[in-house]
């Protein structure tokens, strides 16, 4: 994918980039992991955050439904289902930003690390590093 000039395309491509990273690390763990520290219950935030803002971004899911719960070996599935709606339904650049905190905020409890690029957002570089993204 190339980069765009447009403000909303970069967000678009940053959320995507960021949810695939958070998925590759929580892909492979087991039922303990899951289940210490409350990372299911931040998990399943997620998920409904994600639902939320695909609804709006017009996914296709019925207003008001959130998903329902899922056994801890199936968060990573349920993240990635809905993470890929709202990436393909196209959100506006104020949504993509909602999920972009929300995915970053989940990273932060789930496992502890910043997602790519957000040291570099820290320091002062990179396009996007205002905007509360």
């Amino acid at each position: 994918m190339t980069p765009s000039g447009d403000p909303t395309d970069q967000v678009q491509q940053l959320l995507r980039r960021e949810l695939a990273a958070l998925l590759d690390v929580v892909r492979s763990w087991g039922q303990a992991r899951w289940e210490a520290a409350g990372r299911s219950a931040t998990a399943a935030q997620l998920a409904d955050e994600l639902a939320t803002l695909g609804y709006a971004a017009g996914a296709g899911s019925p207003a008001g439904v959130v998903p329902g719960r899922v056994r801890v070996h199936g968060l990573a599935d349920q993240l990635t289902v809905l993470g890929r709606d709202l990436t393909d339904a196209g959100p506006d650049e104020a949504s993509a930003r909602a999920a972009l905190r929300a995915i970053r905020a989940a990273r932060a409890a789930l496992v502890g690390a910043p997602a790519p690029g957000d040291a570099a957002r820290a320091a002062g570089g990179g396009a996007l590093s205002g905007g509360g993204a």
